[in-house]
């Protein structure tokens, strides 16, 4: 809960920003933005919280846009070449390209879903500090899964890619 001083204080920071040209908006958390930068400011308990940050330029949340259609669009296609292709697969191959492509496509869902959180953040903003579009790279526990996830499927892709002999070859 603020007290008094800082009520006032927090009432003159928004009025100075906004003399200065800053667009402000917030209660009891102050939120300004200027050109690129943008400042958030929060009281909790006895401290004082100011982050200042330059702001994401659009083009970056058009290419991410981009990039998330495109990826989708190569996924797509890759998936489609390496289905085709452990028809020719041994049923041990098949069945460690299908589990490790399992594995690595579940570890891609969390931070898929951080990603297109971040994505969307964009084009319907709610007030805060700017959220990136690769908000699933940044969170640390998520990032770990999404170099796991694309490993897998790496691996998964290279399974698949490996030659292999018919079974008729492997008989005789």
């Amino acid at each position: 809960e603020f007290t008094a001083p800082r009520r006032e204080s927090l009432q003159q920071a928004r009025d100075r920003l906004a003399a200065a040209g800053w667009q402000v908006e917030g209660g009891q958390e102050l939120h300004a933005r200027h050109g690129q930068t943008s400042l958030h400011l929060a009281t909790r308990g006895e401290q004082t919280l100011i982050w200042v940050r330059r702001a994401t330029p659009p083009p970056v949340y058009v290419l991410a846009t981009a990039g998330l259609v495109l990826g989708a669009l190569l996924g797509w296609l890759m998936s489609g070449w390496a289905g085709r292709r452990a028809r020719r697969l041994s049923n041990a191959q098949k069945l460690t390209a299908t589990t490790v492509f399992g594995l690595g496509a579940g570890a891609l869902v969390l931070p898929t879903l951080f990603n297109l959180l971040g994505i969307a953040m964009f084009y319907w903003p709610a007030a805060g500090p700017p959220v990136p579009p690769w908000l699933g790279f940044v969170v640390f526990f998520v990032r770990g899964l999404a170099l796991l996830g694309t490993s897998l499927l790496l691996i998964a892709l290279l399974i698949t890619a490996l030659p292999n002999r018919p079974a008729a070859e492997a008989i005789a």
